[in-house]
């Protein structure tokens, strides 16, 4: 498990103040990316005019780093340094000398970048696939990092006056921009990963604004990313950002799963049994490599832009298939051997919260394995020859075949 991001504040005077937290992060065995924002600035300093060719310049910047990182580098959460989220493309060029010159100074450690998701990108603007495919290949081709990470948030909330809040899925950004960042990270040799709404949700109107994501919501953007190959799952936010108590010193409910020391109930109870359903899948899903994803349309309201946005097609390896609700279906291959694996998701209308009963053929399998929840079913094929599978609303069933 990976805590993204931890805060060094300047007026903390690094970890002074904050031994308690790196304390609790090495006891649980988490890593964790240090935003230094002290270290950031002088990256900036350092590299802006360096002369990575003179030696005697570059071995003066590199000791002028490591007093920053010397007081963290040896705690074993230690990861690397937090850079940005959501860098315009135009501030990607500013980062590479910083970043090359920090991987000299850190060898064995890296820096992390957040991307922006399509609907956000270069604030807010309409983004083609061709426009977001150039921001994050520009990424891939300046950074040599082994990871792609977004945070592509699948759903909004209103509130009608009345209290009655309503929650919308955006449809004309949401799988493509997966789609775009899925076969760039696996083209690319790149882990991909993706952050999750676990918060009370910021981006939406003012009445909703203390709306808390549901069970549903939780596993609809955690299995959804999956489905497109996201092997990491970040949760926004484990604990509530100081730059969000600033903001809103009166809110008084808590945005994060942990707020000022206790647990917001509805928030990390939820994200609780997300994580653990995520867990139950981390042996078995490294273990299969994604090819693509398909859409199944079952009449539902995201059935046909599934199957347009998702872009792949499950012809040729699942026959048969019916489902009383739309679907979203990641393809995976065996990375070493011949069997293969499929993400099934409910995507069901986010409103309604509605399960979903899936059946299915498969040709030629010895075994079918299907991971739902924290339990893996060995599926027996009735005497059509069909699989049957049931998702709770917006959960992932992981079912893995064996020939």
């Amino acid at each position: 498990m990976t805590f993204d991001h931890w805060d060094l504040y300047p007026d903390n005077q690094h970890m002074q103040n904050q031994k308690n937290y790196i304390g609790w992060l090495n006891e649980y065995g988490i890593d964790s990316w240090f935003n230094d924002y002290e270290l950031n600035e002088k990256l900036a300093e350092l590299s802006e005019n360096l002369d990575f060719e003179d030696e005697e310049a570059v071995a003066a910047a590199v000791a002028e780093v490591r007093r920053y990182t010397a007081v963290y580098e040896n705690e074993p959460c230690f990861k690397g340094n937090y850079l940005r989220d959501e860098p315009g493309s135009e501030l990607l060029d500013s980062y590479v000398d910083m970043v090359r010159l920090y991987q000299i100074a850190m060898p064995g450690y890296e820096m992390y970048i957040n991307l922006f998701p399509n609907y956000a990108y270069d604030f807010h603007l309409d983004v083609t696939n061709e426009l977001y495919t150039a921001y994050i290949q520009k990424f891939i081709d300046n950074f040599d990092f082994d990871y792609l990470a977004m945070d592509n948030y699948g759903i909004s909330a209103t509130d009608n006056g009345w209290g009655d809040i309503t929650r919308s899925v955006r449809t004309e950004y949401y799988w493509r921009c997966f789609r775009v960042g899925a076969e760039l990270a696996r083209d690319n040799d790149r882990t991909f990963e993706n952050y999750i709404w676990t918060t009370k949700d910021l981006v939406n109107n003012n009445e909703a604004k203390n709306y808390s994501p549901t069970m549903q919501d939780l596993r609809f953007e955690a299995f959804t990313s999956m489905a497109f190959g996201a092997s990491h799952i970040n949760l926004y936010c484990a604990s509530t950002p100081p730059s969000v108590l600033s903001a809103n010193p009166d809110f008084v409910g808590g945005w994060g799963c942990i707020h000022d020391g206790g647990k917001t109930p509805e928030l990390f109870d939820n994200a609780q049994q997300l994580v653990t359903e995520i867990k139950a899948l981390s042996e078995v899903f490294p273990r299969y490599v994604w090819q693509e994803a398909a859409g199944f349309d079952a009449g539902g309201i995201y059935g046909a832009t599934l199957v347009r946005e998702a872009g792949g097609s499950f012809e040729g390896r699942i026959g048969n298939l019916s489902s009383d609700q739309d679907l979203l279906i990641g393809l995976f291959d065996e990375a070493n051997g011949d069997g293969e694996a499929f993400m099934f998701v409910n995507s069901c209308d986010i409103n309604d919260g509605a399960s979903a009963t899936i059946t299915f053929s498969l040709t030629g399998a010895e075994t079918v394995t299907a991971y739902v929840g924290t339990s893996a079913i060995t599926l027996t094929p009735n005497a059509d020859g069909l699989y049957t599978l049931t998702l709770e609303p917006g959960q992932g069933g992981f079912v893995t075949v064996v020939r």
